[in-house]
């Protein structure tokens, strides 16, 4: 068995990892590695050449780096910094430029100085691009290199904007952004993906992996597919983010959500001797279920056997009870009724009979989620009499394009003078919407 493991544990895990809790406990270990290092380096007499990452992902790295700058002295005087990517085209003062991003959430709260800051320009003639991305690299080289490179991943592997296709040697380019980035990041653009640029200048491949020291943050349950890719599976170009496996120091930082789908997380007992307590049992025998796609009840001995779980059948006697217990334990989750059904006996259930009538809470993404989700249980949770609230987590306002909002303006304003209908100030507050939304950036 420990053969096995050992086997396992080198095929799984190609890049070192690091779990935290959350993304604020991972966060704060990578900016005081960052700060370790301007240190140590200006004490060297050198500058800290950092490589930079945008998107909410570094967010916090960077607020914990102004908390350090602030409260404990951390100067920035001796770092020069240089930014993985930039849209195309795009102003520097847009909503959703790369600059602006930098200056808000790092550059505006540190002394860094101004010459020692480097964003790919987005507003260069197209001609211009390949002579820039030249100078840019070569004044990455001029410093020695990059010293600590901070990285994101997309949901196709991306890093930086090197879509899926890029080759290891890849350098600094003009990109052509992937259907799959555009739409994730059509949020930041009002939710039109008209509106969101097909290009991006980013640092190639090969100069992200020249850098000495390579972290790159993933959190959330959304990008747990994404990191078992890169960490698990093979060095592919059509998945960026495995080169990462030729690096000889990078390191992926996690919080809990997105290691989720990694082997030695997901299936710890192919790794070590584990304490088979019932949360356990259960997960491995649901995650057994789904990877031979079998039905809880019909997994067999054999099926425990070929997937690494001798040992829980050693301890806990045949398939078959097994089966039957988490089976149970499965059920006995499924209440069917959120507040409790009046006068039911839910000795087994997780929601209790008594009191009856409960506070419940529906929390609720969008305006109308509520109804168009689960409008059935919420009529009959008013009707049995619970104390019901609703938490709308956002306006909507995001979710509704401008083309659609104008088209609907169009709409009522022809509709009022095509019946005669005289409605001054409501045509008046119309057109002041329309010639808005029309001329906004």
């Amino acid at each position: 068995m420990e053969e096995i493991r050992s086997k396992k544990k080198i095929v799984h895990e190609k890049i070192p990892v690091k779990v935290y809790n959350d993304s604020e406990e991972a966060s704060k270990a990578v900016a005081h590695e960052i700060a370790l290092l301007i240190k140590r380096k200006k004490t060297e007499g050198w500058a800290c050449v950092l490589g930079l990452a945008t998107g909410t992902t570094p967010k916090s790295v960077y607020k914990e780096l102004i908390r350090l700058h602030r409260e404990e002295g951390l100067s920035f005087q001796h770092v020069v910094s240089f930014n993985l990517d930039e849209y195309y085209p795009m102003q520097p003062d847009s909503l959703q430029s790369y600059v602006r991003f930098m200056y808000e959430q790092l550059f505006n709260h540190v002394d860094i100085p101004k010459e020692n800051i480097f964003i790919p320009d987005g507003t260069l003639l197209p001609e211009a691009v390949k002579k820039y991305c030249e100078a840019y690299e070569e004044k990455i080289d001029a410093l020695g290199g990059i010293d600590f490179q901070l990285l994101g991943i997309g949901g196709n592997g991306h890093i930086g904007f090197n879509e899926p296709g890029s080759l290891a040697g890849s350098k600094m380019r003009l990109m052509m952004l992937d259907q799959s980035t555009r739409v994730s990041a059509a949020a930041e653009f009002g939710g039109q993906l008209s509106k969101v640029p097909r290009k991006a200048i980013t640092l190639g491949v090969e100069k992200i992996l020249q850098a000495k020291r390579i972290v790159l943050l993933a959190w959330g349950e959304k990008k747990a597919t994404a990191v078992k890719s890169a960490i698990e599976g093979h060095v592919d170009e059509n998945f960026p983010a495995s080169y990462l496996q030729l690096h000889d120091n990078a390191e992926f930082y996690l919080d809990e959500g997105a290691a989720l789908e990694l082997t030695h997380i997901k299936s710890p007992w192919l790794f070590e001797n584990v304490n088979w307590n019932m949360p356990l049992i259960k997960k491995a025998v649901t995650n057994l279920s789904l990877s031979v796609s079998k039905p809880i009840l019909k997994l067999t001995n054999k099926d425990y056997n070929d997937n690494g779980l001798s040992d829980l059948l050693a301890g806990y006697g045949d398939a078959y009870d097994i089966n039957i217990e988490v089976f149970n334990q499965l059920q006995h989750t499924i209440t069917g009724w959120p507040g409790g059904k009046p006068d039911a006996d839910d000795t087994l259930r997780p929601e209790r009979a008594k009191p009856e009538k409960k506070r419940c809470l529906i929390f609720s993404p969008h305006p109308d989620d509520d109804i168009i989700s689960m409008g059935g249980t919420f009529q009959r949770l008013v009707d049995q009499g619970h104390d019901v609230h609703v938490a709308y987590q956002t306006s909507g306002n995001i979710a509704v394009a401008d083309d659609e909002a104008l088209r609907f303006i169009d709409f009522v304003v022809d509709f009022n003078n095509k019946f005669g209908i005289i409605n001054e100030e409501t045509i008046s507050i119309y057109n002041k919407a329309k010639a808005f939304l029309e001329n906004k950036r």
